[in-house]
């Protein structure tokens, strides 16, 4: 599967340079591919979605097309390595939450980050989820045991941002965002959309 899954990224997004290991040795295998390409970097995880979220069926009659994901964010070019690593170390844990928390995680949803919070600043502190949105590449991945596979960009927002797509839906957020010219390449911008 993990082939499967780095072919169609790599088809959307360009030949990966680093491929790194992030299981610690158990299962399900899951990595970090980092993809770079002028000015950006983009870093997205394979092997998550061998294992169905928790707790979709309890939100969607038919829990098949929400259960399985990888994430992804993309990268200003212009970060130093420290920082793309660190990125990718968040990015890492983030694969451990829908089963720590007994939850999952799905195209509006928003969780903390503070690693976006540190180059950011203090600035922005959460990273809004979304799938494709905000010129996110469409990348078409392979199904797994008949469910769809969504792989969820990562966009960095303020705390105020995250309040209101609580309060007015995310996606009010993601228009004012998009009219704002925030796109999927996660720069630490100064400025609240709210």
């Amino acid at each position: 599967m993990q082939s499967a899954l780095c072919e169609c990224l790599e088809k959307a997004l360009g030949p990966h340079s680093n491929y790194y290991a992030i299981d610690g040795g158990t299962w399900p295998p899951k990595a970090i591919l980092r993809i770079p390409s002028p000015g950006q970097v983009a870093l997205t995880t394979i092997g998550v979605c061998l294992q169905p979220q928790p707790t979709v069926e309890l939100h969607y009659e038919d829990p098949s097309p929400h259960r399985r994901i990888e994430l992804g964010i993309g990268l200003d070019g212009s970060l130093s390595d420290d920082a793309i690593k660190k990125v990718a170390s968040y990015l890492s844990g983030q694969t451990k939450l829908p089963w720590a928390k007994f939850t999952f995680l799905g195209h509006g949803h928003s969780i903390p980050a503070d690693v976006v919070a540190e180059l950011s600043g203090g600035q922005l502190s959460c990273v809004l989820l979304v799938q494709p949105s905000l010129g996110a590449p469409d990348v078409t991945m392979p199904g797994f045991r008949d469910d769809p596979v969504n792989l969820l960009w990562m966009i960095p927002i303020s705390e105020q941002e995250r309040q209101f797509a609580q309060a007015n839906g995310s996606a009010e957020l993601i228009n004012r965002l998009e009219r704002a010219g925030v796109n999927w390449i996660a720069t630490m911008r100064r400025k609240s959309v709210c």
